[in-house]
């Protein structure tokens, strides 16, 4: 799970500031990490509605969470150039 902290912020803006960063992946990425935190389903239920593996969904969403960490940490450091693919 990604955790944001610092900035001031409050559960307000850091969920405005999650959803912001979602919308910088690509829709499976989004899809699958809202599957499993946002509505909270189980591997094998993530599974089940994108119609792979208990395996491959936990696979999927792991290498989302990661790409999203990247996508925070390059916002951070001040890369937007390198997060919009400019």
């Amino acid at each position: 799970m990604v955790v944001i902290h610092g900035g001031g912020w409050t559960t307000g803006s850091r969920i405005a500031h999650v959803g912001q960063f979602l919308e910088l992946l690509t829709e499976a990425d989004r899809e699958i990490i809202l599957l499993r935190q946002w509505e909270g389903l189980p591997f094998h239920e993530v599974g089940e509605r994108l119609a792979v593996s208990e395996d491959a969904a936990r696979m999927r969403f792991e290498r989302a969470l990661g790409r999203l960490a990247r996508v925070v940490q390059q916002l951070r450091s001040g890369e937007l150039q390198s997060v919009l693919g400019s």
